[in-house]
């Protein structure tokens, strides 16, 4: 169905929206059948095994997007622009930083839906395969890789989803009046001072660094009232009118300018409803899905993911396989790992 509408009613799209599209709903495709498969065979403790390796792997890459990073600050963004870069030699340097094994934009993008998974289990940690100081160890690198790796959305939402998954479930519903509260305070303090804030962030890191000039370029941004041309945010801010007029312009599959940067908007923008409806399908029904075999308290931290993803797809490009199978996969997977724990702890006390 997909190919006929690429080649029909979708045939002016241009190469690289055509291509990410298949590629996004093969990878789907693969991730889907790979939970259902664990699930009809009831083969959870597999899953589970699945998920303790997978992480084990996450971590190693983050370790090594460190070090890369430390020999090229920029090498995970250079990757990501590497198109772009018309000189072959230049592109050979830049290919050259993927032996060191260092995570790639994808990648960069899948590790924001796993800080809630960490939280749970740290606070759980009756239930966890891994222990306290493992669980804390690995957050602190993989969110220092994001840094390191300079990209400055991913670092932001998952800044707001560690925040929230230190809340928790109870506090959060109870907090909700007292957040609503907090939300009308903030938006009454005066601007100056989020500038003077955003600055002040800014400074804790490297003048020569992408976020170091992200903080400062959202201050400036925000100290010139929000004009779109000046700065970097002026600019991105500046595509969402662009997209949504494509879309106004044929709602049903969608108009003819489009821009990668927003993965959402692009989407509803080059796609119209006709094409955006089966993704948010999709996502809803696996979210569904999944929700029928957690408790109450795993399933908060499991939105929490979720939202993650969604959340950055709505300011970023989202794209790679690893992100898909991430969020299809190793995030529900997770509820598994408790399996393992069970049956360790079985082994231990036989020992004894």
């Amino acid at each position: 169905m997909l190919l006929l509408l690429l080649n029909t009613l979708w045939i002016d799209i241009n190469e690289w929206n055509k291509g990410q599209i298949t590629r996004e709903f093969y990878d789907m495709a693969v991730a889907i059948s790979v939970i259902i498969y664990y699930r009809t065979e009831k083969d959870y403790t597999g899953l589970a095994k699945l998920v303790k390796w997978t992480f084990v792997f996450i971590v190693i890459i983050a370790i090594m997007s460190i070090v890369t990073s430390i020999l090229n600050p920029m090498y995970a963004r250079e990757l990501v622009g590497l198109s772009s870069v018309d000189s072959a030699s230049a592109r050979e340097q830049i290919l050259s930083y993927r032996k060191y094994g260092g995570g790639s934009y994808g990648f960069a993008s899948a590790v924001v839906c796993l800080f809630p998974m960490l939280i749970y289990y740290y606070k759980n940690n009756k239930k966890s395969y891994w222990s306290k100081k493992y669980l804390m160890l690995s957050l602190i690198i993989i969110f220092s890789a994001l840094i390191r790796m300079q990209i400055f959305a991913n670092v932001l939402i998952s800044f707001a989803t560690i925040v929230l998954s230190l809340l928790g479930r109870e506090n959060a519903v109870k907090s909700r009046v007292y957040i609503g509260a907090l939300a009308v305070i903030l938006l009454l303090i005066p601007l100056q001072y989020y500038v003077d804030l955003f600055t002040y962030v800014g400074g804790w890191f490297d003048t020569s660094s992408d976020i170091y000039f992200k903080f400062n370029q959202l201050a400036q941004y925000l100290s010139i009232g929000g004009g779109f041309e000046e700065t970097a945010f002026g600019w991105r801010a500046s595509r969402y009118p662009l997209l949504l007029e494509s879309f106004i312009s044929n709602p049903l599959y969608g108009g003819k300018f489009s821009n990668g940067h927003l993965y959402w908007m692009n989407k509803l923008a080059v796609y119209g409803l006709l094409g955006m409806i089966p993704f948010l399908f999709i996502i809803y029904k696996n979210i569904k899905n999944n929700l029928r075999y957690f408790d109450k308290e795993f399933a908060f931290y499991f939105l929490l993911s979720m939202f993650s993803i969604i959340a950055l797809g709505s300011v970023k490009a989202l794209a790679g396989t690893e992100l898909w199978y991430v969020f299809f996969i190793i995030i529900p997977g997770f509820y598994y790992t408790q399996l393992i724990k069970r049956k360790k702890i079985r082994f231990l006390k036989k020992r004894i």
